[in-house]
């Protein structure tokens, strides 16, 4: 197996962080891997804004958190990624997610980890969440989707089996 196979094997989803936070080179790696993901027609439609801000990462969590019930939905991370997508482009959540799966892979092949938290979108379809894209500068044009954790895993998860029955192949 090679080592990108062995990357996809081993990323989990992590729900636990240390404090630790993501250096600056790290960082830029993840965002050039987010940039460097296929989208339809190679038009780009997304928009990547980086929140290390400790009362941001908060306020976004308090947000999340009351718009669906849940605690700690950003998992204590020390740095969130959100992934904003083109108001005018059909293809923004597909293209938006492939660039969150480069994110999740790089971080996995760097020792990081990452949660994708799509639960946000009853936060960023409140005005409440509309507000807070304005106060972390989210460009106009341009709609939150989801976000990113990510940091040094506290914990590492085991692996849970996968269901082998979804697939068919009609050769």
């Amino acid at each position: 197996m090679n080592d990108v196979i062995k990357t996809i094997a081993a990323r989990r989803s992590i729900r636990n962080y240390t404090a630790q936070p993501v250096s600056p080179e790290q960082l830029d790696i993840l965002l050039q891997c987010a940039i460097n993901a296929p989208s339809a027609r190679n038009l780009q439609p997304r928009y990547f804004t980086v929140l290390e801000r400790p009362d941001e990462i908060q306020e976004l969590a308090d947000g999340i958190a009351r718009s669906r019930g849940m605690e700690r939905p950003l998992h204590n991370a020390p740095t969130v990624i959100v992934i904003s997508g083109a108001t005018d482009s059909s293809w923004a959540v597909t293209d938006c997610s492939l660039s969150a799966q480069n994110i999740m892979l790089a971080a996995e092949s760097l020792g990081l980890g990452t949660c994708f938290i799509g639960c946000g979108t009853p936060f960023w379809n409140s005005p409440e969440g509309d507000a807070f894209a304005d106060k972390i500068q989210v460009p106009k044009g341009y709609h939150p989707l989801f976000a990113m954790t990510v940091g040094y895993p506290a914990e590492s998860p085991e692996s849970t089996p996968r269901n082998q029955d979804v697939i068919s192949i009609r050769a």
